[in-house]
């Protein structure tokens, strides 16, 4: 099966309602007709729309119908212009998905009598993953991820709904579903961990986000070159790092610049991905160019030129240090000035051995040694080597004779 974690939903967790002022279609006799006759013209669709269709196959039938009501749409009342492109005209398309599924239209008297049949124990949902076809069409023009209202959605945030009743089910992404409510925040929670575990859901994520990854580098690679005429590599040998606007940046940036404003210098929008975002970090040139980048483009362009740790080699994302977020802890050993992880007494674990095990402030002869200001004394004045003793040995075995 391509859908997974299927749950029924409860009575008392679901308060389904559906905008009826933001529709253009109107529920009469004429639209009762409109679907009937849909649901026998299309019959051979539906049939596919089943739990265990795939959700690249799914994603064909729902553009089928939406084609459908595009060419017929006219044989109800709407009071406006139509059209399945447009954004205004979403959830029209979704009264008549969620229309489809109930077994007899006629027995509804309103799209909100249809969301609270889902009430009933004849609906459930589900959380789609992807099969091998899948994976290679992702992405494509021809292979488009979509509600049912026809908006775009990542697969990851589909969801499956099913009657049981009439066997048909439709494919709906995270917004539908918030403003409808067919699934309750509680059960979707719940489901959502169950999701999270599932092995071809966690392929499906990583694929998509290695996929929106690299198309976002391509979008920043062809930025700058477009506007700054520079390559990733030509640009970090152009422009220097000079702080942010949060967090340790700011620090940064008030150190080095104190008399400049950092709204002066950054954007409301990012120069690289010109998206809104509030975090961003200023890079500057010689002549004083300031660009301001949010992060996602910030780690693009340094893990593109390979910043590489100088203590342990491998590739980091740090602006204000050389090290790996593993080695910028690291400090020099006070012995032997190598740099490590040092304890407290700013050691590392091989000069540590070299020092009395309390104070670690004088050498001893012996790993696991005490110093002699460190180690107990007996009463009769020898050394006890073994901290969970009180006396000496031969003052114990002494002790134990005089109770007999």
């Amino acid at each position: 099966m391509n859908t997974f974690a299927k749950q029924k939903m409860s009575n008392n967790e679901q308060n389904n309602r559906m905008d009826e002022s933001v529709l253009s279609i109107k529920f009469n006799q004429k639209f009762i007709k409109f679907i009937e006759q849909m649901k026998e013209d299309c019959s051979h669709i539906l049939k596919q729309m089943t739990c265990k269709t795939s959700l690249t196959h799914m994603m064909e039938s729902q553009e089928e119908i939406r084609a459908y009501i595009q060419t017929n749409y006219k044989e109800i009342d709407i009071s406006k212009s139509f059209s399945i492109a447009s954004p205004t005209s979403h959830p029209d398309i979704f009264a008549i998905f969620i229309s489809l599924l109930v077994p007899k239209i006629s027995a509804h008297s309103s799209f909100q009598t249809i969301l609270e049949a889902s009430t009933e124990n004849r609906w459930q949902n589900g959380f789609y993953s992807l099969n091998e076809t899948d994976f290679d069409t992702y992405g494509s023009n021809s292979k488009r991820f979509r509600c049912a209202c026809n908006h775009s959605v990542s697969p990851k945030n589909v969801t499956s709904v099913h009657n049981i009743n009439t066997d048909i089910c439709i494919a709906i992404g995270d917004d539908c579903n918030k403003k409808c409510k067919l699934i309750s925040p509680e059960e979707k929670e719940r489901v959502k961990k169950e999701r999270n575990s599932n092995k071809d859901y966690i392929k499906l994520t990583k694929f998509i986000d290695d996929d929106n990854h690299k198309k976002h580098c391509t979008k920043l690679k062809s930025t700058l070159q477009t506007k700054y005429k520079l390559s990733i590599k030509d640009f970090n040998e152009t422009f220097v790092y000079s702080g942010g606007n949060f967090d340790q940046h700011l620090t940064y940036f008030k150190s080095q610049s104190p008399d400049t404003k950092i709204s002066d210098i950054i954007e409301p929008t990012c120069c690289l991905c010109n998206n809104m975002k509030q975090k961003q970090i200023a890079f500057v040139n010689q002549e004083c160019e300031c660009v301001s980048a949010c992060v996602k483009c910030v780690h693009v362009i340094t893990n593109d030129v390979s910043n590489c740790c100088i203590d342990c080699g491998i590739q980091h994302i740090n602006l204000t240090t050389k090290y790996c977020d593993n080695c910028k802890t690291k400090t020099n050993c006070r012995d032997c000035s190598q740099r490590s992880h040092c304890c407290s007494e700013g050691l590392c674990c091989v000069c540590v051995e070299k020092y009395c095990r309390k104070c670690k402030s004088v050498k001893v002869m012996k790993p696991g040694y005490a110093c002699k200001k460190c180690i107990k004394k007996c009463a009769c004045g020898k050394y006890i080597t073994n901290d969970k003793y009180s006396v000496c040995f031969t003052c114990n075995q002494a002790r134990k004779l005089s109770d007999y």
